[in-house]
């Protein structure tokens, strides 16, 4: 009898853990899309993509100008007048050179990569914001970012995108 009493408390308690979770709304929303809808995302990316021509313009002139120097060195070579000294001078510069613009390439992506964070941080809380608001507005109790990939699995959900877009005033 305690057996049977002890099933029952058990099933009775998983039961109502069960009602209790349905209850809970979950929504999701594509974050990433959701961002690339928002103007500021636009006006920040143009942004970038100056930014961006600007730095591979440089790179590019350093690149001649090694390319340059390089070729002047394999003629002066080819000649076979060339002193020691100068060919090491020579080599010295080239290597110098080249580790220059290797440098120059490691910084200008670690600069573009802080200026897509400054630039895009605050239009990902703004949108966030918005998510937030409206899932407190329709009272979910989790929203899911789709756009992570870290759902497997899901039953018919809300896509919060359309409500996000109109409180963001978006089209």
């Amino acid at each position: 009898m305690k057996n049977l009493f002890k099933v029952f408390v058990v099933a009775f308690m998983v039961m109502a853990s069960v009602g209790i979770t349905s209850a809970q709304k979950v929504g999701h929303i594509n974050l990433q899309e959701l961002v690339t809808f928002m103007p500021d995302a636009k006006k920040a990316n143009t942004e970038l993509d100056t930014l961006q021509s600007t730095l591979l313009r440089e790179i590019d002139r350093k690149t001649n100008e090694i390319k340059v120097k390089y070729d002047a060195y394999k003629g002066d070579m080819a000649k076979g007048t060339m002193l020691p000294s100068i060919q090491k001078t020579r080599e010295d510069e080239l290597n110098r050179l080249q580790t220059d613009l290797q440098s120059f390439q490691y910084q200008a992506q670690d600069d573009m990569d802080k200026k897509r964070t400054e630039l895009f941080q605050p239009i990902i809380k703004k949108a966030t914001d918005a998510i937030n608001a409206v899932s407190k507005e329709k009272g979910y109790s989790y929203v899911l970012d789709s756009s992570a990939g870290t759902i497997l699995f899901s039953t018919e959900g809300d896509d919060l995108m359309p409500s996000v877009k109109t409180k963001l005033g978006l089209k």
